[in-house]
């Protein structure tokens, strides 16, 4: 079998499918929570006396986000499945309700240290992942008690020895959930200033895209600026308007959007964006399986109008999926040729927040890469991307 889509070179599929996985690549959206391996949840739950509600294989086997439905639905740019599809789609844990049920699994330092190792090892050996920037929720485990120091400090003793082990850096993105009070989140940033980590770079806006609007926390951002993190946000995923993409870029003064694809509601904004060089972080897979179809269609629409995109897992052990497996979707699914996909892995690392050292060291080891993978598989007639 021979793919048309390696840029019409009849390249045969195993190739095209071996040089998108093996090919180096930058990861700045995946969530910590979202990544745990479903047995580790399990063994921690039992060593620290935590009885889970469900069984984990059966949880992991079963999330599923309930749809979004209403008239704002209706009439969006791409297509969404109409009402009566998309709660007939639904049947299982819903996002939220699973991370909460990890999350109660992890208690000490060592705790996250291992997790996130081990999601970092995952990420390498399925993706060729070099370098990450992974999102963590320090509230949600400061409600439990559970220190920011010692969630912080687990996760760094993970990510450090993976990055000694494997060749494959972690930075952490602090997440503020839009579902709690904007008073919370300045007193966050201010934890994370006062407890200041090299390897934790920045803040990001996250939840449901419904529950609070980005204009409301606006100060936590702009506190963190002024310490010197670096911002991004969850905008454009829930709410079927381009609003809350350009409030997180001129109110938040973020760095980048997670997500976006309801930028496309709005040409004005969609030009801005291309003008502007707004980078977003997509992904195709979603916990609401109904709208996955969409999110294809969305990503590549902008991408075809000149938006900057890249890919990443978002939440791969609960969906489950591989930022690997994202590569083939585009590649395979929305019919990008090969060096077009190679220019999502070069987005990625411009739209890092790497010095610039690290960013040249990064594109020429995916340069060195192409090269070499081309000759290796046999896939020539293309473009360097």
């Amino acid at each position: 079998m021979t793919t048309a889509s390696a840029a019409g070179t009849g390249a045969p599929e195993p190739a095209s499918r071996a040089f998108l996985v093996r090919l180096p690549k930058v990861e700045l959206h995946c969530h910590f929570l979202g990544s745990v391996r479903p047995a580790t949840v399990a063994e921690l739950a039992a060593a620290n006396g935590i009885e889970l509600p469900v069984d984990v294989a059966e949880l992991y086997g079963r999330i599923e986000s309930a749809p979004l439905v209403g008239p704002e639905y209706e009439h969006t740019m791409v297509p969404l499945p109409d009402a009566d599809q998309a709660r007939g789609h639904f049947g299982g844990y819903g996002l939220l309700q699973a991370s909460a049920w990890v999350m109660a699994a992890l208690v000490r330092r060592e705790d996250f240290a291992r997790a996130a190792y081990e999601s970092q090892q995952d990420a390498h050996r399925t993706s060729n992942v070099r370098y990450r920037e992974m999102f963590f929720e320090p509230a949600a485990f400061m409600s439990l008690g559970i220190s920011y120091a010692t969630v912080v400090d687990g996760l760094l003793d993970g990510t450090r020895t993976a990055e000694t082990d494997l060749g494959v850096a972690g930075r952490l993105i602090a997440g503020i959930d839009r579902a709690g009070p904007p008073g919370a989140a300045r007193e966050l940033v201010g934890e994370m200033l006062a407890t200041h980590r090299d390897d934790v770079i920045g803040i990001g806006l996250e939840g449901s895209e419904r529950a609070g609007a980005p204009e409301l926390f606006a100060e936590a951002f702009a506190l963190a600026g002024r310490g010197g993190l670096r911002r991004c946000a969850h905008a454009g995923e829930h709410v079927p308007s381009a609003t809350n993409v350009l409030t997180c870029l001129d109110m938040l003064n973020c760095d980048r959007v997670d997500h976006g694809y309801f930028v496309l509601e709005d040409p004005e904004a969609v030009a801005r964006c291309s003008r502007d060089g707004v980078y977003f972080t997509c992904a195709f897979t979603t916990s609401r399986r109904a709208w996955i179809p969409w999110r294809r269609e969305s990503v590549r629409r902008m991408i075809d109008a000149g938006l900057r995109v890249t890919l990443g897992s978002d939440d791969p052990a609960m969906f489950p999926t591989t930022l690997g497996l994202e590569y083939l979707e585009a590649h395979e699914k929305i019919g990008l040729p090969l060096d077009a996909v190679v220019r999502l892995a070069a987005n990625g690392i411009e739209a890092s927040w790497m010095s610039d050292d690290e960013k040249a060291r990064h594109r020429d080891e995916l340069a060195r890469s192409c090269l070499e993978l081309r000759r290796e598989l046999g896939l020539v007639g293309w473009g360097s991307g």
